[in-house]
């Protein structure tokens, strides 16, 4: 229900149920993404999107580092079942907890 935070790197992948070794992913930029090859029939869609938290300092080596954080909710780590018929430019996933 909330847009990806401006900070969060974020890629969808849909892997077809036939072949994933087929998967198509790509990058989420804005809230949106465009993936013209992905593969129509049955697949799952799985997301990697993560965001860094402030900059540290390490007390073991003094260089600077950043922890980065899952925001894919745990409930969705299997995938999204999803029937591909053609293009849909208004196809969303609403990851909710």
């Amino acid at each position: 229900g909330k847009p990806l935070p401006e900070t969060a790197q974020a890629f969808i992948t849909f892997a077809p149920a036939v072949d994933p070794n087929q998967s198509v992913s790509v990058p989420i930029t804005a809230g949106r993404y465009d993936s013209p090859k992905t593969p129509a029939g049955t697949c799952r869609v799985f997301f990697e999107i993560t965001t860094s938290g402030p900059e540290k300092i390490s007390d073991r080596t003094g260089q600077p580092y950043r922890d980065f954080f899952n925001l894919v909710p745990a409930r969705h780590a299997d995938g999204i079942p999803l029937e591909v018929s053609g293009d849909n430019p208004d196809q969303n996933f609403d990851l909710v907890e």
